[in-house]
């Protein structure tokens, strides 16, 4: 793509992540989105149709980049990547978990992880119901948002390898691991 395009559209969504950090989305027009990106709206159309695109779009590659940390069989290094790309989109994060923006985002991650996780403990785990592992998964992995909520309302000062260390730890507690 070219660089002025991916460039105009850095631009749009980190106008839109700026106005989110004080304004409802159902507020944020094409008008101030533009304003905000210092674009015309013409420039605005090139790349977009409405200002839940550019959400959409944000989400996306994030939701992506994400997803790539089921790709690792270690599950400290799972927790590990998945803790530093929760800091490295720390601005979403905390604007999806703070204002509940989209529920579906965090949902459609703790889907695929469940796959992932209950898959993972069938293999070591052969003596548990999968009733069992659905509410071991359901308590760990809401256990796991409580923890990173906890972690946006600390601005992030615990590093990602400490949370990653806590989270294997919670999940050391009921015997299954990855």
């Amino acid at each position: 793509m070219d660089k002025r395009k991916v460039k105009t559209k850095q631009k749009i969504q980190e106008a839109l992540l700026r106005l989110l950090e004080n304004y409802s989305f159902e507020k944020i027009s094409i008008s101030a989105l533009c304003k905000e990106a210092k674009i015309n709206r013409g420039t605005f159309y090139l790349h977009y149709k409405e200002v839940h695109d550019v959400f959409n779009e944000i989400e996306n590659s994030i939701y992506l980049d994400i997803m790539t940390c089921l790709k690792i069989e270690n599950s400290e290094d799972i927790f590990l990547l998945a803790m530093s790309k929760v800091k490295e989109y720390r601005r979403f994060v905390s604007l999806i978990l703070s204002r509940n923006l989209d529920h579906d985002f965090v949902e459609n991650i703790l889907k695929v992880a469940k796959d992932y996780c209950i898959n993972q403990w069938k293999k070591k785990q052969k003596n548990v119901s999968n009733e069992e592992l659905n509410y071991t998964y359901s308590f760990l992995s809401h256990g796991m948002i409580g923890l990173v909520i906890n972690w946006c309302s600390n601005d992030f000062k615990d590093s990602p390898q400490d949370i990653a260390k806590m989270c294997k730890n919670f999940s050391s507690y009921f015997s299954i691991s990855f």
